[in-house]
């Protein structure tokens, strides 16, 4: 397939780039989201090579592509010279000039956080059933390499509080750095060491606040919690700090 030339209709067929205010893809769909979208020519895009369906859902624009979906996404990307840059799969999202209903906004922000993880997900649980067989099969439980294979399953789902701190951040606009640095205080062992014992819940305090004690690993309310009150900190604090101390802090922030 010419994806080259299947993002130049693409492109032409959702209104061109200024039409375009954020793009993002999951398994199978290129998913836009589109200043206006009658715009949009579904004529010309329906009879594109290359594109099995069109959606529209959550207030997003969705090409069915299928398999090949993240080369047709880098395709895409070439093509779009309006700033529009998201090698991950996320975008803050830009105003688009209409109103958009709350779910679909919330439907727009669920998708474009977890898309970008998926893989890893996905890749988590294959490894999870494939050992699953392998013991079926007779592998020893208490041998080196079910030990590996089972942590390397493991991984992806423990630490999916900070993939989401990433994606979330780069939705919202906030700082990805500080937003990771949040997640990894959530899973940091000497945090993890005060939980003592799982089936009771123990407090502490900080500052003399009292803190409740939990796992936050392979949690997701949270730390999008987290990141959600980060992005208004940074903004509150955008507005009380001196000229100067703002113009260094921005520095830290990824283009």
């Amino acid at each position: 397939m010419d994806f080259e030339q299947l993002a130049e209709q693409i492109v032409k067929g959702v209104g061109g780039n200024e039409n375009i205010a954020a793009l993002t893809h999951c398994a199978t769909r290129l998913r836009f989201t589109l200043r206006e979208e009658s715009k949009a020519d579904e004529g010309l895009l329906k009879e594109t090579k290359g594109i099995l369906g069109i959606s529209k859902n959550g207030g997003q624009f969705q090409l069915i592509i299928g398999n090949e979906v993240s080369k047709a996404f880098a395709a895409v990307q070439e093509k779009l010279r309006n700033g529009i840059s998201a090698a991950d799969g996320t975008k803050t999202e830009q105003k688009t000039g209409q109103k958009r209903k709350p779910m679909e906004v919330l439907f727009d922000f669920v998708s474009s956080i977890f898309s970008p993880v998926l893989p890893a997900i996905i890749g988590a649980g294959l490894v999870k059933s494939i050992l699953a067989v392998a013991v079926l099969l007779g592998m020893n439980t208490e041998g080196n390499t079910y030990y590996f294979l089972n942590l390397i399953g493991d991984a992806p789902l423990y630490f999916l509080p900070i993939m989401l701190s990433l994606t979330a951040s780069k939705k919202l606009g906030c700082n990805p750095f500080l937003a990771v640095s949040i997640a990894g205080a959530m899973l940091h062992p000497n945090y993890a060491a005060l939980i003592t014992d799982a089936f009771q819940i123990h407090f502490t305090s900080f500052l003399g606040i009292p803190v409740t004690l939990a796992t936050y690993s392979s949690s997701v309310i949270p730390v999008i919690l987290m990141v959600i009150a980060l992005k208004y900190m940074e903004e509150f604090l955008d507005k009380i700090l001196p000229k100067m101390k703002n113009s260094f802090l921005s520095r830290c922030y990824v283009s």
